[in-house]
């Protein structure tokens, strides 16, 4: 699975930076995404650790959509504490890019060989509700999406799910029916008619 380094390939890019200039891109190549991402950007400049389980209020998340290869299937795994089925991701680890942390999680919940579809070009992003759960408060999860491409092979099931599908777009927005999943499940079907934003190059 690629990996996100530095102009060497060894120098670590600073997470806050890579972070604000990927949203920048993505505010150009999706035009009509451009609220969502300025809501992250401001919230990005204006806290202290946002990367932090313990920043207040929320931090930022990594997540991808793997689809297959022909972009007509996505994978999908139903998360235990959300209870929702939902796009792998998680948690940011310290001094980790957002895209580091979404290829790592994708591994480490599914266990199945992906490969970046646009490097680590912002696909999709959403502000996303998250309730309260034991002694977390309500918070929420600014949340980064990149889109990975893979076999359908099959899925190995991590503790934090329930269980792991591949499911056609339709299936994807009936098992999930909130708008960030709708808008991203479109977003793969332009990609299926061979439609790409401008100035995004597919790996």
């Amino acid at each position: 699975m690629n990996r996100l380094h530095g102009p060497s390939g060894n120098t670590r890019r600073n997470p806050r930076d890579h972070l604000l200039a990927s949203l920048e891109r993505y505010r150009r190549q999706w035009p009509e995404c451009g609220e969502t991402a300025d809501r992250i950007l401001e919230f990005t400049v204006a806290g202290e650790d946002v990367f932090s389980r313990a920043c207040p209020g929320g931090h930022i998340t990594g997540s991808v959509f793997i689809t297959s290869r022909d972009y007509s299937r996505v994978l999908l795994v139903h998360h235990k504490k959300l209870g929702l089925w939902v796009q792998p991701g998680g948690h940011c680890d310290p001094e980790e890019t957002v895209y580091e942390t979404a290829l790592r999680e994708s591994a480490e919940e599914t266990g199945i060989t992906a490969e970046s579809v646009m490097g680590d070009a912002v696909f999709d992003a959403a502000v996303l509700p998250v309730p309260a759960w034991r002694d977390v408060p309500f918070h929420w999860h600014y949340d980064i999406r990149y889109l990975l491409a893979a076999d359908t092979d099959a899925v190995r099931i991590s503790a934090e799910s329930h269980g792991a599908e591949w499911v056609t777009l339709d299936e994807a927005v009936i098992k999930n029916p909130e708008p960030a999943m709708f808008g991203a499940m479109e977003k793969i079907r332009r990609l299926q008619r061979g439609e790409q934003p401008a100035g995004l190059q597919l790996l």
